[in-house]
């Protein structure tokens, strides 16, 4: 079973070893005060935040967690919390009994030989997981649902949802050591420093579609020099931030206009274009029809269902 708790009172810090037998426990809470808890070392954990943008410290390197982003420990790591800037926040935190974790590595031991420092699988030490931050799948974010309305409740939840959460991080853990081994960079801190960033940076553009984003824009958003970003963009992605940016208009214009709520240049204008002629014509492009027509076929097809 699941245990709960509140975030520790920092005043009871206490700067102490690895506590390796701990339960599979949540700490989970929502609050408008600041907080702040010293560096600490940790078992592995998950680290998600709801609220705001949740600042912490891993490893002495400042992160943020939000709707994109959540974060995977290894054992060992460095934990800072700092929301004393913040209005608020709402945080919940993974801990992962070493037995458990060890046992779930093991049986998904043959997908997991890229993210093993070697083969001796019952070595739990060598299992690390790159620190990265990770984007949010449908089954982690249903897991991570299920395990913070528990925590609300103060419902004992069942190991089970540890074993799906922690199996689909996996899953996506595999899944991204392909993309950051494409990143052309001698280190591994390296790769995963840039995947970081990168990573940011996308998720900057999808946050910010109706705004008039430049490359050199987006590129110090990343805080990386314009060409160093383009280049590791299309390393990882295998398109240029300029396309992708381009997608991403398109793809949300189609749904706008869909929804039959606005006006063509209306969509226009919340998706970061100045002219109308200009999107317009390369909606056509995309979609072989021109938006005026999309958003006038959806609008009476629901007249002719209301009628």
């Amino acid at each position: 079973m699941m245990q709960f708790s509140k975030l520790p009172d920092p005043s009871l810090f206490e700067k102490k070893g690895l506590e390796s037998e701990i339960p599979n426990s949540v700490i989970y809470e929502s609050s408008e005060l600041p907080y702040h808890y010293p560096n600490h070392p940790t078992p592995y954990l998950f680290l998600a935040n709801f609220k705001n943008s949740g600042n912490y410290r891993v490893n002495n390197r400042p992160i943020s967690a939000n709707h994109h982003f959540y974060y995977f420990l290894n054992e060992g790591d460095g934990l800072e919390i700092d929301f004393r800037r913040n209005k608020g926040f709402e945080t919940l935190i993974v801990l992962f009994n070493n037995q458990f974790i060890k046992e779930v590595f093991n049986y998904r031991g043959q997908n997991l030989d890229s993210l093993l420092a070697n083969n001796d699988k019952s070595n739990l030490r060598d299992l690390q997981l790159p620190s990265i931050p990770f984007t949010y799948t449908k089954k982690v974010f249903e897991c991570v649902e299920a395990i913070r309305k528990d925590a609300i409740s103060g419902i004992g939840g069942s190991d089970n949802l540890f074993l799906e959460l922690l199996d689909e991080l996996l899953t996506s853990a595999n899944d991204l050591s392909g993309g950051i081994e494409k990143i052309n960079a001698k280190k591994k801190s390296t790769r995963e420093e840039l995947y970081r960033r990168v990573l940011i940076a996308r998720m900057y553009m999808e946050d910010n579609l109706s705004s008039p984003l430049s490359i050199e824009h987006i590129a110090k958003e990343a805080c990386l020099n314009k060409f160093h970003f383009l280049k590791s963009f299309k390393e990882m992605y295998g398109t240029t931030p300029y396309q992708h940016l381009t997608k991403l208009r398109m793809e949300r214009s189609e749904i706008l206009l869909k929804s039959g709520k606005f006006t063509v240049k209306e969509v226009c204008w919340m998706i970061g274009f100045e002219s109308q002629g200009s999107f317009t014509n390369l909606f056509k492009r995309y979609y072989g029809r021109l938006p005026s027509q999309l958003s006038d076929s959806d609008n009476m097809r629901r007249m002719i269902f209301q009628s």
